[in-house]
């Protein structure tokens, strides 16, 4: 595995940085595939059947992000979500959540955040950023 990633950042599909004896790998914006591997990722997820549902009517949700197993790249049953925002209407968001479950065949667990949580919290830790507001770009 360590021979892959290797492969994937030379070739630029990947960026690292490392923390003491850690290496971190993560995909890199920059590279002109990263759109259609964020879809494919998506697309694998079954997230992209539910991102239009959670973001228009959950509140002002600025930023989404995959958080836990799957933004170290370990393939899960549970998807972990850290959902960032002001005003978000948790109501709604546990309506939705077993409706999107049943839709990708995952258990799906959520926290939500204020920006200066997300930024507090998760400073070090891998996350995959997979939705952001238009404005937030």
């Amino acid at each position: 595995m360590r021979v892959e990633l290797n492969r994937m950042e030379e070739a630029k599909l990947l960026i690292s940085e490392t923390n003491m004896n850690r290496k971190y790998f993560m995909a890199n914006p920059k590279h002109p595939l990263y759109e259609d591997i964020k879809r494919l990722l998506h697309k694998e997820l079954g997230i992209e059947q539910i991102i239009d549902k959670i973001t228009c009517c959950v509140g002002d949700l600025e930023s989404a992000y995959i958080i836990g197993n799957f933004a170290q790249g370990i393939n899960s049953d549970t998807i972990d979500l850290a959902l960032v925002g002001k005003n978000l209407d948790t109501d709604y968001i546990n309506q939705l959540i077993p409706k999107a479950e049943k839709m990708i065949n995952r258990e799906i667990k959520y926290m939500t955040f204020f920006p200066d949580q997300m930024e507090y919290f998760f400073k070090d830790k891998p996350k995959y950023l997979f939705w952001q507001a238009d404005n937030q770009l």
